[in-house]
């Protein structure tokens, strides 16, 4: 699904719906914020319930969120 992807906007969306299990509208909100490199965590509000979630970032997701940066 990510090498069908028609950008990196949505091979970022596909990445974080994988790797952090998040809905679909949760992954389009992220936002830089939410991202907490110090505690290796991504950090946000589900849209659903309004519950806080922390996730590990796995090394995969990480990596590519370090190249989409560079943009």
């Amino acid at each position: 699904m990510v090498r069908a992807a028609p950008t990196h906007e949505w091979q970022t969306v596909i990445l974080l719906g994988y790797f952090c299990g998040a809905r679909l509208t949760d992954c389009v909100l992220m936002k830089w914020e939410n991202i907490q490199p110090e505690k290796n965590q991504l950090e946000y509000e589900q849209k659903k319930t309004g519950e806080m979630v922390s996730v590990p970032l796995h090394t995969n997701l990480l990596e590519h969120l370090n190249f989409i940066s560079t943009f």
